[in-house]
């Protein structure tokens, strides 16, 4: 059976990281959550996600110092900056990442980018139960 993918999701407001992770998982993707980019480092070292989704303002390791540490690895990981600081695609693909997802952001809107991103769009409950 072929496992769906995973996702990592790195934000440092317990709330906004949980309901994500919540949702995403809904959807049926593997998710793993990081308070900042000290943590994510970690957690890549142990298993390489298929997206990022990455807040740029956080404690202990901002997610722009986490970009820069993730680039000296030669990991490539497709990342898409979640943050209220972010302005335009160009600006985040400025800083290595495929996207950008302004916050506040729409929860249709995160499914829609992270799926994407996976190229395995998951049919909504409306499109299964129809």
């Amino acid at each position: 059976m072929h496992q769906p993918p995973l996702l990592m999701v790195v934000e440092d407001e317990v709330e906004i990281r949980s309901i994500v992770c919540d949702v995403l998982e809904d959807e049926g993707y593997n998710v793993s959550g990081a308070s900042n980019g000290a943590e994510a480092l970690a957690l890549l070292d142990k298993r390489k996600p298929d997206l990022i989704l990455l807040d740029l303002q956080m404690p202990v390791m901002s997610g722009w110092t986490f970009l820069k540490e993730m680039q000296k690895t030669d990991t490539f990981v497709p990342v898409i900056i979640v943050s209220a600081k972010m302005k335009s695609v160009e600006e985040a693909r400025k800083l290595g990442a495929v996207d950008c997802l302004n916050k506040p952001f729409d929860l249709t809107d995160l499914i829609d980018i992270v799926s994407q991103y996976t190229g395995s769009a998951q049919p909504t409950r409306d499109e299964a139960s129809s």
